[in-house]
């Protein structure tokens, strides 16, 4: 029979985990060059590990007040749920609220734009409380406004309202399409930035990709005249060289938009009355773009390398292979910021992964260049074998990824336990692949949970608690 014995704590030594023995604790003055456990040195220790601990205890004491104090928490059935769960940590907390939420979304609406259009995109404008809803047809492209979390109404093709369609799973079909644009390329991305200037962008093929810069009406205006953009401030950009455009991002600063390309990043500026543009060469498609402070751009490439981009250097002094900061195991498609060091990243081959962009990537030349970045975590069960335009978004307040798969799904997973998240809507069948999701708020000044927004050909649905 094997036997082990009792490691004792033994006074003047310290024991090494590492090495398995017992070292002794020395002065400064008499230690030898380099010795790690000096009596400073395991004092500072101590101190670093209560501090930390002491750090931990306040974080999660912070944590639970402001999870108690949601309106969610009082819900007998989460409280029910808890008590049976034992009270296990703040983690255990966070997980089963943010499982119940999934759990409980449903659909409630689903809103269909005109026949003979692809609804391909849309963003939240939080002002106006509308969806701007960027569609694909014949005529070109055009907008729809979805008031979200108004009571719609229903529709049955005879020109007349047909009464109110509330919390139901009716299709409500939208009027008042806005033309935006003559093109027969398809819709690649839609944001709004924080001066109210609208960025819209089309892949190209037929005709060449264009950006579309449109300045949004205020809410005052929408409300009287039922305006959605005010047209007296529209720019289109046609980049060179018969290049795609695959997507774009705004700065949560200022004017500042970037546009992903086949050659790089097309970055636009707003000044008092121009747009001044700066394209960045790299050596790949760029399929994922993310702001992560005023001047930083986080840049998802096909070749698997997420580049990072100071948009205030000039092109000239700009190095692609200096802004390499990691590899992902395939293309990138998708790129979230979830705190200040750490990305959500999703790609092609099944894979969504979560990185922290101070760990580095090895410089080339080197053997480790061509391998994939270690990710802090990985979250496994992602179906996206080979689509880059497919849906994707996180909402960190509750703690969940919404990523589209290529069989005409919408997945969920939570991003406390890396988990896939059985929900309404993944369940849901839909006709075709969701080109485009979002958690949105209504902004009526209450805490009401967001809804998962998700576009499917000619319709979009609406799910909520």
């Amino acid at each position: 029979m094997a036997h082990t014995l009792e490691r004792r704590a033994i006074p003047g030594f310290v024991f090494d985990e590492a090495r398995g023995r017992y070292f002794p604790v020395l002065p400064v003055h008499t230690a030898p060059p380099n010795y790690s456990f000096t009596e400073d040195a395991i004092r500072q220790k101590a101190l670093g590990e209560k501090k930390r601990r002491e750090e931990k205890e306040r974080a999660a004491s912070a944590s639970l007040a402001s999870l108690r104090n949601e309106r969610y928490w009082n819900d007998p059935a989460l409280g029910n749920l808890m008590l049976e769960s034992g009270w296990g940590s703040e983690t255990d907390y966070r997980e089963i609220f943010t499982r119940q939420f999934a759990k409980n979304l449903r659909a409630r609406q689903t809103f269909a734009i005109e026949k003979g259009y692809s609804s391909e995109q849309f963003c939240k404008d939080y002002e106006t409380g509308l969806v701007i809803v960027a569609a694909h047809g014949p005529p070109g492209i055009g907008l729809w406004a979805l008031p979200l979390g108004s009571t719609a109404t229903k529709d049955n093709g005879d020109g007349e309202d047909d009464g109110d369609c509330e919390d139901c799973k009716e299709e409500v079909r939208l009027r008042g399409l806005v033309p935006l644009y003559l093109s027969t390329s398809e819709v690649t991305s839609i944001n709004i930035g924080v001066t109210r200037t609208m960025i819209s962008t089309s892949m190209g093929g037929e005709d060449s990709a264009a950006i579309v810069l449109s300045r949004l009406a205020t809410k005052e205006a929408y409300v009287t005249d039922s305006l959605v953009l005010t047209f007296d401030c529209q720019v289109v950009l046609h980049p060179n060289d018969h290049q795609s455009i695959w997507t774009s991002a705004v700065s949560k600063v200022d004017g500042t938009a970037a546009a992903g390309t086949s050659n790089g990043v097309l970055i636009v500026k707003e000044a008092e009355s121009q747009w001044d543009d700066t394209a960045l060469e790299l050596p790949s498609d760029v399929y994922a773009l993310e702001f992560l402070g005023p001047d930083l751009l986080a840049c998802g490439c096909r070749d698997s390398g997420l580049r990072l981009v100071d948009t205030r250097i000039p092109a000239v002094h700009r190095s692609s292979e200096l802004s390499f900061t990691l590899r992902h195991i395939s293309a990138i498609t998708h790129v979230k910021q979830l705190n200040e060091y750490e990305l959500v990243i999703g790609g092609l081959e099944n894979s969504l992964c979560i990185y922290d962009i101070r760990w580095g990537h090895p410089s080339s030349p080197s053997k480790d260049f061509d391998k994939p970045s270690s990710p802090v975590r990985e979250i496994k069960g992602h179906k996206n074998g080979f689509r880059f335009d497919l849906g994707f978004d996180i909402d960190v307040e509750y703690g969940l990824v919404a990523a589209a798969t290529d069989d005409c799904h919408v997945q969920l997973f939570s991003l406390y336990s890396n988990r896939i998240i059985t929900s309404p809507v993944s369940e849901k069948l839909f006709s075709s692949t969701v080109s485009c999701i979002q958690f949105a708020r209504v902004n009526d000044g209450t805490s009401r949970a967001p809804s998962l927004l998700a576009s499917s050909g000619q319709s979009i649905s609406d799910f909520s608690w």
